[in-house]
């Protein structure tokens, strides 16, 4: 179970014999995210906890999104379902924003 999304994404290149990393552009990529497990579930709000992938690279961090459950059916399923729509819907908002200025 996973949904991928296209999100901009700030660069950074390394120089790791020089301890050195330098911001780059921002660009445009496909980020994965995985449901691995819930937290935090009383009944009605729980977090869903999500492995991040970009490319074959994960993030060593997990990206965790709180929604309200329904009370029946799959929570994990539910929590891939309800990160989508918000991402459909911050999606949304940014076409609507482009289409006033």
């Amino acid at each position: 179970m996973s949904i991928t999304v296209q999100q901009q994404v700030q660069t950074t290149t390394s120089y790791d014999n020089f301890g050195v990393s330098v911001e780059g552009l921002l660009a445009t990529t496909d980020v994965t995210y995985t449901i691995e497990r819930i937290d935090n579930f009383d009944g009605n709000l729980a977090t869903g906890v999500f492995r991040v992938q970009i490319g074959e690279t994960y993030s060593t961090e997990r990206f965790r999104f709180m929604f309200k459950y329904s009370g029946q059916g799959n929570p994990m399923e539910q929590a891939e379902s309800a990160l989508q729509a918000w991402f459909d819907k911050q999606a949304e908002s940014e076409v609507s924003n482009s289409a006033s200025a």
